[in-house]
């Protein structure tokens, strides 16, 4: 469908606008995956995965995201920002848009909604604080890249979805001497997986340190008190004290590569890199997932990773099959927050 591109004052009259709320989950997740199918042929969105997202601490739905529906209910446009946790100084926002109403303007209007709603949370970052808008999106996706460009948003960073397929068994890790590797105990090793990650993380762009109580919650909220937990494929490399030094967290499903299993976080502590411990956490990932029957393995990274991450998996066999583009503007000028900017 080909529509002329709509002034925000067009779209007001056109279509109707309003805010979300947590009975919208299904809808949503519903367009996710109609713009998802149209991009990449796969609907990647599960509806449990965006209630988690929608009840997360101090995230106000009403507040914090805008549905565009046509006359007859059907939902065209939806967009959300993130200014949940301090010092507040990076800012997000993410837009999905229905195909056939991606050049109508209505991701135009809804990311100036989403600058002047995330404007107003500035006031929460620290005074002389540099505060950035940050968004997300496929790199095929060029309706949301010229909403964001609309802005005055630009494209300074790109993520690989990587990937392996198995074709025997993977090569058997090598540990260095005195570690070994252990499954998570829940309730046992909580706190320790989340302040090894957390330290482990701060050494890659974007990250702000958040005050523990709040990112541990927030944590628990998104890892541990989930139905789908899967402590058994939490892979801790650990010394001769226990204390763990590596962390790959890692989910059997998934649902952009179904027959895949997904690493989704790898960290390694300071004091243990170079030791070859990611690599045998990699390499043990691997041999769980073909123990388990899964057709190859799955991750995402940064393409400029400051801790050589890309180059590891790489080393490991892995290569590109997907790509993000990350779209940032500055809203408020003053001293890096993130070292890594």
């Amino acid at each position: 469908m080909t529509l002329a591109l709509l002034s925000p004052a067009e779209i007001e009259e056109q279509f109707i606008v309003r805010p979300a709320t947590l009975d919208d989950v299904e809808i949503a997740t519903a367009l996710f995956n109609k713009s998802s199918v149209y991009l990449t042929g796969i609907e990647e969105f599960d509806i449990e995965d965006t209630r988690r997202e929608w009840t997360q601490e101090n995230l106000k739905v009403e507040d914090n995201m805008r549905l565009v529906f046509t006359p007859d209910g059907e939902l065209v446009g939806y967009i959300e920002t993130w200014d949940l946790r301090p010092p507040h100084t990076i800012l997000y926002a993410w837009l999905i848009l229905h195909p056939d109403y991606e050049n109508a303007g209505i991701g135009e209007y809804l990311m100036q909604w989403a600058e002047q709603r995330l404007r107003q949370t500035i006031v929460k970052a620290p005074e002389g604080a540099e505060v950035w808008m940050r968004m997300g999106t496929l790199d095929v996706n060029t309706a949301v890249h010229r909403a964001a460009e609309s802005i005055g948003m630009t494209c300074g960073r790109h993520f690989f979805k990587m990937g392996i397929e198995f074709d025997g068994p993977p090569p058997a890790p090598v540990w260095p001497e005195g570690i070994h590797v252990r499954t998570w105990v829940v309730g046992q090793d909580d706190e320790a997986i989340y302040r090894t990650v957390d330290t482990a993380f701060k050494d890659h762009w974007g990250h702000v340190d958040t005050p523990f109580e709040e990112g541990y919650r927030n944590w628990r909220h998104w890892v541990v008190e989930r139905d789908d937990l899967e402590p058994d494929l939490t892979f801790l490399a650990v010394d001769e004290n226990d204390k763990i030094l590596g962390v790959s967290y890692c989910e059997s499903k998934r649902l952009d590569m179904p027959d895949y299993g997904w690493l989704a976080t790898l960290g390694v502590l300071r004091e243990g890199r170079g030791k070859g411990i990611g690599l045998g956490l990699l390499l043990h990932t691997f041999g769980e997932f073909y123990r388990r029957g899964k057709k190859g393995c799955g991750l995402g990274v940064d393409a400029e990773n400051l801790t050589g991450a890309l180059r590891l998996y790489t080393k490991a066999g892995m290569a590109p099959v997907g790509q993000w583009d990350n779209f940032g503007k500055i809203l408020r000028e003053g001293y890096p927050a993130d070292a890594h900017e």
